[in-house]
């Protein structure tokens, strides 16, 4: 799993470079844009970001693929796995700082519950 920006994919030769080069899945984050998910399958998905009042991006990204990660590891597809982690991420962007700002679980529950 790779989880590169707009700006470091590119860097990198595009999405479909990094999948020919092995690369398993590749998230493509783009901020009030959501994300783009690459499934294993080799579809692309486009994610929508959720709209919340941004106080701070520092630790977005890593709420983001720590979420990401976790629930992977927990058994979770990566579609749902990536929908989770885009609950983190916006709360994340809630909060001044990289550590206050890291959500835990019930927050995400009760924004993706909706």
């Amino acid at each position: 799993v790779i989880i590169p920006n707009e700006h470091e994919v590119s860097i990198l030769g595009g999405i479909e470079h990094l999948l020919e080069c092995g690369v398993g899945t590749v998230n493509v984050t783009r901020g009030a844009a959501g994300i783009t998910l690459s499934l294993s399958n080799g579809d692309l998905v486009d994610l929508p970001a959720i709209p919340v009042d941004v106080v701070d991006t520092t630790g977005a990204g890593d709420a983001f693929c720590g979420n990401f990660a976790a629930r992977l590891a927990a058994a979770h597809d990566e579609e749902s796995a990536a929908r989770w982690a885009i609950g983190a991420g916006a709360l994340a962007v809630t909060v001044a700082g990289a550590v206050p700002s890291l959500p835990h679980h019930d927050a995400v529950v009760e924004l993706l519950a909706g």
